[in-house]
């Protein structure tokens, strides 16, 4: 379970609860600053949050970077800069319509993320996020198998960790999760199941992602 800071203070907070890491949630540090979710804060602001987040806590921080702000390596060099470890990435391009990104494209982004990290000698943690859920009106069948194939894809261009939100009842998360080939992160929230409901394989596999970060 990952917490959401969205500045130092709930940071702490977090951190004296106990929580072996902390993340950042991109709306509530837009919102704290008087802007707007989706990209709607520029780069260099949202940096600036992240490594005030960082600074003020000792156990690992990633930063939601949203869409990547446009030059995703660039964006990623100031968030390791700025003390983050890891990275949430997302497939949505916060444009006209607020489509995805095509998966070939978003592919090359991901690379790009990891690349820009093993310049610096980092082993980042990527968690590769889908908004196929959240913009679809229905999460009918069709949707499911192509949240599947996106993950995996993004898998396989060297995310660490797959993100769906949007999932929230078990049956389609436990589908992902048999699905997909990787650790699979869902957004808790109303009718999510309740933690002691988890399978000892997503245990094994939140084990796997949490290695990374030992690293």
């Amino acid at each position: 379970m990952l917490p959401n800071a969205w500045d130092a203070a709930s940071a702490r907070l977090f951190e004296n609860a106990g929580f072996p890491a902390i993340a950042t949630t991109s709306a509530g540090i837009a919102y704290a600053l008087g802007h707007a979710d989706q990209q709607r804060i520029g780069m260099t602001e949202m940096t600036d949050a992240v490594a005030r987040i960082a600074a003020a806590v000792k156990v690992p921080v990633t930063a939601d970077i949203e869409s990547g702000y446009g030059d995703v390596a660039k964006t990623v060099r100031s968030m390791l800069d700025a003390s983050a470890v890891g990275i949430n990435l997302e497939d949505a391009t916060h444009g006209p319509g607020d489509t995805l990104y095509p998966l070939a494209e978003q592919v090359g982004r991901l690379r790009e993320a990891r690349q820009a990290a093993q310049s610096k000698g980092i082993p980042l943690v990527i968690n590769a996020r889908t908004d196929v859920y959240l913009l679809a009106p229905e999460p009918g069948p069709d949707l499911l198998y192509e949240g599947i194939a996106r993950l995996n894809a993004y898998g396989e261009a060297g995310a660490d960790c797959l993100f769906a939100p949007g999932v929230a009842d078990r049956l389609r998360i436990e589908a992902l999760a048999k699905a997909l080939r990787g650790p699979l992160n869902v957004l808790a929230g109303k009718g999510t199941p309740p933690l002691a409901e988890e399978s000892r394989d997503s245990a094994s596999a939140r084990a796997r992602c949490a290695r990374r970060w030992d690293s």
